[in-house]
């Protein structure tokens, strides 16, 4: 993909210092994402990849540095407060109520909107983003595939129409081919939508390989970052992350 899709930057992190107890996890961390843009975050177990989310999303608080959206300081904003700005989050663990149907899950998604008629027409707007969802509407969740359930919880998070989608890990636990076709949705919505994603991903090469821009963090940092495609070609990255010469760009 391209070196840059947008330009400007939606959200920022400068010198992030972040941790649990008395130890920080994240340390003196430099991130941007722009608008329109898909980045991506690889690094091993440990590197405090999670963390940087929780941070953004105020679940930890900042000890030091700053966290801009759209130009705004929003370091000590609260979830609801990220919400409400437009920042939503896909998790890593699965976050469904499986005894619920479809259509039920996609409105937890605006649990905290009064205006019924907003709901329906943005339930509306999702299952036009997702046609294979529409006529499964009254399905529980819990009797359809891993691959499904992702899409429905990429829908939930869509609900508020956000500035900015934070995903974590979209292809954990999925089979290598179901895993591509949620990261090809995500590439789909960036470009039919024009919205900005972060997204941690494990899958490196898959990855990378639908976002515009890149990073590798490792003990805190991020120590590597680049377009896409310039990280799967950097040898460094290929031996550490996209197993060396086995793989082919």
């Amino acid at each position: 993909m391209g070196d840059n899709a947008g330009g400007t930057p939606v959200l920022e992190l400068e010198g992030l210092y972040a941790g649990y107890d008395d130890a920080d996890v994240v340390k003196g961390l430099d991130l941007r994402v722009d608008e329109h843009e898909v980045a991506c975050v690889i690094g091993p177990n440990g590197a405090g990849k999670s963390t940087v989310f929780n941070v953004i999303y105020g679940f930890i608080p900042v000890r030091a540095g700053r966290i801009r959206f759209r130009g705004e300081d929003i370091t000590a904003s609260s979830p609801r407060e990220m919400l409400n700005r437009g920042i939503t989050i896909v998790p890593q663990q699965r976050s469904l109520f499986p005894q619920m149907t479809v259509v039920e899950n996609l409105e937890m998604g605006m649990y905290l909107e009064r205006d019924r008629q907003l709901v329906r027409q943005r339930i509306d707007y999702v299952l036009e983003l997702f046609p294979d969802l529409a006529g499964r509407v009254k399905q529980e969740v819990g009797t359809m595939s891993g691959g499904e359930q992702r899409m429905i919880e990429i829908g939930r998070a869509l609900m508020w129409a956000p500035r900015l989608l934070l995903m974590d890990e979209p292809s954990a636990g999925l089979a290598p081919k179901i895993s591509a076709t949620v990261l090809d949705t995500v590439q789909r919505l960036n470009k039919q939508l024009g919205l900005a994603v972060l997204l941690i991903e494990q899958n490196a090469r898959q990855g990378l390989r639908i976002s515009h821009r890149g990073f590798v963090m490792e003990l805190g940092t991020v120590s590597h970052t680049g377009t896409g495609a310039e990280l799967l070609a950097d040898p460094e990255i290929r031996l550490a992350f996209l197993g060396g010469s086995r793989l082919r760009s």
